[in-house]
């Protein structure tokens, strides 16, 4: 009996075309409408209890069934079909058309036929028995026969497309198992174009791959999984060559056949590459067109997307996106669990008998994905922005210091450390430390080794950085001026991320009206809410608290205890997100940020309208108001700690005046002390009092005029937009010079064959590092036939074919510490210049040895940068004439020819790390958006164009001969990181 859950076997198909005739037959009636009236006879009851036994027996097999049908007709035959009647003969005939006319009609004419043949022959529901009409029923619900029939008939109707087809496929396979041979030539067949369209990849030939992808099967007719996939690889060719237009058109129908067919895979490819190409599409979707699908939709898209596309829609997500923050954590995690998962795949459940390539499908289960040495540090530093918005800075600590533990500390990732280090500088540039904001980037960049792989756009990122701050430091000031010169040194491009300026009002504007302000206010406070973005929430919440007042006119005590209410129930969350973003100072105590001095200056305010014109209370909100304008000043808002100066006057001078003698109204001492004094106590008291607020309302008049004139408390001098600049200026000479070593990054490289080796042109001398590497390579006989052979070369130019251990070594020793030349030396020469040879030759073989055993020689390409650079000028400047190697134009021409190794070395080591992160072949476009990719591939295409533009100058110089044998060989080079040759 068929298990639940089970895929039928393709025999079903076959005993259900039994079953039908067994129900037919024993209905005995000739009204029995057949589909197939000139195959089928309807009035013949003959063998129906050998049909019978068959069909029962079909039912209890299982996977047992006969593997073909083939198979199938003869056990309905008999053993001996040369004894059978011929009546049975015609009807095994006849249960043959119908099946074979099954399987070419198709998979849905075939669906089609075991819902309509069967409707009136067994009841899916107990409700559908009263809807037959034949009684009594031809096969009972709960018969064998019946049974069968409504579980295959369920299991079917649940099976989704990709199964659907695979059990057709394996019912074709079934019909045809004699045709084995036939078979595997056409699958071949089918496969050549895929074969050849990968080869062509690898060879870089993109029209030679274009036209094999067009070869693919597209009929609409005769849809294949092959079809969706081509179109999907076109997309990717067409972005290279004509753009977005062509390569999002193609990208469609790829999408539209993948889903036609439930092509579960290909969508999740065409979804991956969509959203790539619309984050550089040159007129940018909406945001709404983008949307993340339902909660009930959204499940499935993780469970189809790849690691890099979740993480990676995460931070998109936090940065534009409407959605709360927490619900970004699911995607996170599982992004996390994905990639786990895709490592250390779990083992396929054992294969069950019969199961259609169940081996090839368990080696392809246990296979796992090459792991990404930087995804930890990826995960980490999105965890940490989310933390970081949300407004918990503690646990975005821990995130960013995991990040910077799992970076690569040789081959650092520059866009995840840089994303740590602005979180880090915004930190402390909020509380006003930007000196220390300034230490950390210029820290992070001030020695050679901490700049290593930093490419153009990642130092352009990082000088922003420290443009940002400064830009930071005049706007606490209210140096409009300075703010304006210093936005000149930013630089247009729309892909860096800007300082995310907290959400500030200005409550007390004269140039916008209150309406206006509590309007956006209450806007953004609603944004927030629904982000839970709480550091914006909570400043919403204090600018309409006040506004909210100042807008309710007089009198507004209600307005303001309504507000007060507001912030109190705020005010745990004020304190939880102000310690979590304060820096801690001696002693342990924690700083006060800015947006709870806010806070503070909202609700002393607030308390003052509230408490109806009491000057008794006046005094604590007084001394609380002077603390946060001291607190301005220590956070550097000179404008808002004047504009508090003096209210804090004008209180003062009320209280003055509300305690002169002439004034018989005053209540500024409490009933109790006045009936404990006399009353000439009482005025020596409040002419005391007086004069103490009367003093109070100087100072702080004192202390605005200060402000507004620029002294700070501390009596230094102000900044103003000279001290801006002048400040700046110093920055800009430390800045610019870590600009111009990173853009000149070649140095640590180029000065190997600079300075007194510059000219004429020498490389430097063997070193022991080298002689050690050689040795080590010939004591063992290599792995692979080509090593060997090359073990063959290296002992043949060192004249040791047959030497020991001892003298081996004794001989490639003597040849440290000699130079080597770089050009052939053919004129007889002393045996400095032999050596020089045979120091050339044998740099040459080692290069041919790295290049043999690391394909992929982005690091080694760096890291021997001499024996590179050797084998590159053997293979440009082979047959070319000899020129004057003591020459100014030849040391000229070695100078241009190694600028483009080791950026050319390094755009090699970024596709390696592009094409790890990647399941399938990457574009050339893909992999330039990699960070340092496009400067790496861009310095490489102006050292070339240097280099090629210095050999067409050559012309009528005493090298013209030498550069045009160089040019011919530079041009028919194919140089793959600048897209052509």
């Amino acid at each position: 009996m068929l298990k639940k859950g089970q895929r039928p076997h393709p025999a079903a198909l076959a005993a259900l075309v039994l079953i039908r005739h067994v129900a037919i037959a024993s209905l005995n009636s000739s009204q029995a409408a057949a589909p197939h009236p000139a195959t089928e006879d309807r009035s013949s009851l003959e063998n129906l209890d050998r049909w019978l036994a068959l069909a029962l027996e079909c039912t209890i097999e299982g996977n047992d069934a006969p593997v073909s049908l083939k198979g199938w007709l003869d056990r309905a035959r008999g053993p001996d079909d040369r004894d059978a009647p011929d009546s049975l003969l015609d009807q095994v005939n006849s249960f043959q058309t119908v099946i074979l006319e099954l399987a070419e009609r198709g998979l849905d004419e075939a669906l089609t036929w075991v819902v309509e043949e069967f409707k009136s022959f067994v009841a899916w529901s107990e409700d559908d028995e009263l809807t037959i009409s034949s009684q009594p029923q031809p096969l009972l619900r709960s018969s064998p026969l019946g049974l069968f029939v409504r579980r295959n008939y369920l299991t079917l109707s649940r099976m989704d497309l990709d199964e659907l087809q695979d059990w057709w496929i394996s019912f074709e396979r079934w019909i045809d198992g004699e045709k084995r041979g036939k078979r595997r030539a056409l699958e071949e067949h089918d496969s050549s174009p895929q074969f050849g369209y990968s080869r062509a990849r690898a060879r870089q030939d993109y029209h030679q791959a274009r036209e094999l992808v067009r070869a693919f099967p597209n009929s609409t007719t005769d849809l294949d999984r092959t079809s969706q996939e081509a179109l999907l690889h076109l997309a990717l060719l067409e972005y290279e060559d004509e753009g977005y237009g062509a390569s999002r058109q193609a990208l469609d129908e790829a999408t539209r056949i993948a889903r036609m067919v439930g092509d579960v895979s290909c969508l999740a490819a065409c979804r991956s590459l969509a959203r790539r190409l619309d984050s550089v599409a040159p007129n940018p979707r909406r945001l709404h067109e983008d949307t993340r699908p339902s909660e009930s939709g959204s499940k499935a898209g993780t469970e189809t997307q790849s690691p890099h596309d979740l993480l990676w829609d995460v931070e998109k997500q936090r940065e534009v996106g409407d959605q709360a923050l927490p619900t970004l954590f699911p995607p996170l995690y599982a992004a996390h669990a994905h990639y786990r998962r895709a490592l250390f795949p779990h083992p396929p459940p054992a294969p069950k008998p019969g199961e259609v390539d169940a081996v090839d499908r368990k080696d392809k289960a246990l296979k796992g994905e090459m792991p990404d040495p930087e995804w930890d540090a990826k995960w980490h530093a999105a965890a940490a922005g989310i933390w970081q918005t949300i407004g918990i800075t503690p646990l975005a600590q821990v995130h960013e210091e995991l990040a910077l533990e799992a970076v690569d500390p040789v081959y650092p990732a520059w866009d995840i450390r840089l994303s740590i280090l602005a979180r880090q500088a915004r930190r402390l540039a909020a509380l006003n430390q930007h000196d220390e904001a300034l230490q950390v980037l210029l820290g992070a960049v001030d020695a050679r080794e901490k700049r290593i792989d930093m490419g153009r756009r990642e130092v352009r990122v990082w000088r922003e950085l420290v443009v940002e701050t400064e830009m930071d430091r005049a706007r606490r000031r209210c140096d409009n001026i300075g703010m304006k010169r210093l936005s000149t040194f930013l630089s247009g491009d729309h892909a860096v991320q800007r300082m995310r300026i907290p959400f500030s009002v200005d409550v007390e504007s004269e140039t916008e009206a209150v309406y206006t302000l509590l309007t956006r206010s209450a806007t953004a406070h609603h944004l927030a809410d629904l982000r839970l973005d709480e550091p914006s929430r909570l400043a919403a919440l204090i600018a309409i608290s006040q506004l909210r007042v100042k807008a309710a006119g007089h009198p507004a005590a209600l307005d303001a205890e309504r507000s007060l209410s507001e912030l109190e129930s705020a005010w745990t969350a004020l304190l939880a997100l102000d310690q979590g973003g304060g820096d801690s100072v001696d002693g342990g105590q924690v700083q006060e940020g800015e947006l709870l001095t806010r806070a503070r200056e909202a609700k002393a305010k607030l308390e003052i309208t509230a408490c109806s014109a009491q000057d008794g209370l006046l005094p604590p909100i007084i001394a609380t108001l002077d603390a946060v304008t001291q607190n301005y000043e220590r956070l550097s808002l000179p404008e808002l700690a004047a504009r508090n100066y003096s209210f804090l006057a004008a209180l003062c001078d009320h209280l003055y005046a509300g305690l002169e003698p002439n004034d018989p109204s005053t209540t500024s001492l409490s009933a109790s002390v006045m009936s404990d004094v006399s009353e000439s106590d009482e005025r020596a008291l409040r002419a005391e009092e007086a004069a103490h607020w009367r003093s109070q309302a100087d100072e702080y008049d004192g202390r605005c005029d200060a402000v507004l004139s620029g002294l700070c408390s501390d009596g230094t001098a102000p900044p103003g937009e000279a001290g801006t600049l002048a400040r700046f200026g110093r920055i800009k000479q430390v800045v610019d010079l870590i600009v111009e070593a990173v853009e000149t990054s070649i140095w640590p490289y180029h000065r190997l064959v600079c300075g007194e080796r510059a000219h004429p042109f020498r490389l430097p001398v063997y070193s022991q590092e080298e002689a050690d590497v050689l040795l080590e390579r010939l004591r063992e006989p290599a792995n692979t036939p080509e090593l060997r052979a090359l073990q063959e070369k290296m002992r043949s130019a060192v004249e040791a074919h047959n030497a020991n251990e001892s003298d081996l070594k004794e001989k490639i020793q003597s040849l440290v510490g000699q130079e080597g030349s770089l050009a052939p030396i053919s004129e007889p020469a002393p045996d400095s210049q032999s050596t020089a040879n045979l120091i050339r030759e044998l740099r040459i073989l080692s290069w041919e040895w790295y290049a043999e055993a690391y394909p992929t020689g982005g690091d080694h390409a760096l890291q021997h940068f001499v024996e590179n650079m050797t084998a590159q000028y053997d293979s440009v400047t082979k047959g070319a004439l000899p020129v004057a190697l003591e020459s100014v134009w030849y040391s000229r021409f070695c100078h241009h020819f190694a600028a483009p190794m080791p950026t050319q070395a390094r755009a090699a080591r970024l596709m390696d790390a592009a094409l790890r992160t990647s399941t399938d072949t990457l574009p050339l476009e893909e992999v330039r958006r990699f960070p340092g990719a496009l400067e790496a591939t861009t310095q490489v295409c102006h050292a070339r164009a240097t280099l090629n533009e210095f050999l067409k100058d050559a012309q009528g110089t005493e090298g013209a001969a030498f550069a045009n044998v160089a040019y011919c060989h530079l041009t028919k080079i194919p140089d793959f990181f600048t897209g052509g040759s």
